[in-house]
Parts: C-alpha cells; sequence; structure tokens
C-alpha cells in the first residue's frame, strides 16, 4: 500500500497533468483559431489587393472595337430633332443603333461594329444634318493624342445623296471629320477617321458624331435602306503611355489595412 506522502504526490501529479492537458488544449485552440483567423485576414487583404490592383490598371478606352457585341463602355445619343421612326412619321426617339457583325476596314473579315441609320426630321422645315452617335469618359496622361477609327457607310438598294458626316469631338472640340458624300446603289464606302491634338492628364470625353442632311431611309420592308458604321477606335500617343492611377476607393484602402493590420499582430502574438 502507498503512504499518505506518496498518494499525495501520485494525487498531485495527476492534477498537474490535468492541468498541463487542459493547457494544451487551450494553447491548441487558440493556435487553430488564430490561424482561421490569420487566413480570413489573409482573405481580406487578398480581396483588397485585388480591387486595388483592378482600380489602376483600368483601361483607358472601353470597348473600342465593339467586341462585347454591345455598347458596354459607350453612351449613346441623339441631336435634338433626330428622325427615327417608319417612313414618313418623324418622332423623338432612340436612333437606329446596334452593334452588328460587318466588314467595316475591307480586310475581308466580318467583326462586331456599331451600326446606324442617321437623317434629319421628315419635314422639309425640320432642322437640317441630323443624327446621332456615341461619347465615352476616358482617362489619359499629357501628351500627343492621335486617334484611329475605321468607318463605313452602305446602301441597300438605291443610291443617295449623302452617305453621312462622320465627326470626332474630344472634350467638345472637333478634331476628326469626314464625309462620304454620294453612294451608288447596293455600294459600301469605307474610310479612316483620323485626328490629332494635345490633351493634359484627367478625364477627357470622347464623342462620335454621325449625321445627314436627308431624312432616313427605309426599304419597302421596314429595314434601313442606309447604314452607318464605326469599328476599331484607338487613342495613341503620348498621352496614352503614361495614364495616370486611378485612385482606390476609401473602402478598399481600409479593407487592405485591416487585413494588413490584423496578419502583423496574429504574426507578434503566436511568434515561437
Amino acid at each position: 500500500m502507498k503512504t499518505g506522502k506518496e498518494a499525495s504526490a501520485v494525487s498531485l501529479q495527476a492534477v498537474l497533468n490535468q492541468n498541463s492537458f487542459r493547457r494544451s488544449t487551450v494553447i491548441n485552440h487558440l493556435q487553430q483559431g488564430g490561424e482561421l483567423m490569420k487566413r480570413m485576414l489573409w482573405g481580406l487583404f487578398m480581396v483588397g489587393f485585388l480591387f486595388f490592383t483592378a482600380g489602376i490598371s483600368e483601361a483607358a478606352l472601353v470597348n473600342g472595337d465593339f467586341e462585347t457585341g454591345d455598347f458596354t463602355g459607350w453612351t449613346t445619343f441623339r441631336t435634338t430633332d433626330y428622325y427615327s421612326g417608319p417612313y414618313g412619321s418623324p418622332v423623338d426617339g432612340a436612333i437606329n443603333e446596334a452593334v452588328v457583325t460587318f466588314d467595316t476596314n475591307g480586310n475581308g473579315t466580318a467583326t462586331q461594329s456599331a451600326s446606324f441609320g442617321v437623317g434629319r426630321g421628315q419635314a422639309f422645315s425640320d432642322p437640317a444634318t441630323q443624327g446621332g452617335g456615341i461619347y465615352q469618359v476616358f482617362t489619359s496622361g499629357a501628351g500627343v493624342l492621335n486617334l484611329a477609327a475605321d468607318i463605313a457607310a452602305r446602301t441597300i438598294l438605291w443610291a443617295n445623296g449623302e452617305g453621312g458626316v462622320f465627326m470626332a469631338y474630344l472634350d467638345g472640340v472637333l478634331i476628326a471629320s469626314y464625309s462620304f458624300g454620294e453612294i451608288e446603289a447596293g455600294a459600301t464606302e469605307r474610310s479612316t477617321l483620323s485626328g490629332s491634338t494635345t490633351v493634359a492628364a484627367g478625364s477627357h470625353e470622347l464623342r462620335f458624331l454621325i449625321t445627314r442632311d436627308y431624312t432616313v431611309p427605309y426599304q419597302p420592308n421596314g429595314e434601313l435602306e442606309l447604314i452607318q458604321y464605326i469599328d476599331n477606335i484607338v487613342l495613341s500617343g503620348g498621352a496614352m503611355d503614361t495614364v495616370p492611377a486611378s485612385v482606390p476607393e476609401p473602402a478598399t484602402m481600409l479593407l487592405l489595412g485591416f487585413g494588413l493590420a490584423g496578419i502583423a499582430v496574429i504574426k507578434k502574438t503566436f511568434r515561437p
């Protein structure tokens, strides 16, 4: 039999072993919790980092080739007396805009292109040279800015005295224009709209306006008879080589900061 001292020693050792096990369990739980918290904070950090990098790599011009199949990045507009109804019915409404497949630059390959059907009001008393187009706000650096875009005009059944006038404006100032003039029946005329200017660093509006001094012609089946196209809009030059980074939103910076701070605290707490 064990003496009283031996029994007390055994009992004390058991208590110490039990306390050691509990302490080990608590530490293990804390470490597991810390590891989970670390992963969560790493996740926050990565989310913030992705939003941060997305903000600083924002495209200068969006969807210049219309390969999204729509007007993503662009806003359509019309002039104040735009004619867009069936033949003989002048109305105020959206312009005849669409993104369609067409060989705008004439290289033999049809690609997604913006198309329009423009013209003045039906009545001869309506203001002349009406139409519409698209515009987009983009960011550039300071320097020379070059614009190039493929344009075309096409008739289906009949000749037309005016294929359309294409104009490009930068911040409200005309930088390029081209008039197709008369187009033969069933013909497609193509050209390039190009211009150059000097800009300051910051945001700018690029606007394309297409007009005609005639009413919008329609085929007997109700489809457009004269169609204008634009595609492959490209901005180049020194101004586009130094596009300034956009400033991340405060919420993104806060998310990034929480992640970094939390990771630092956890590393300090569980440092060996």
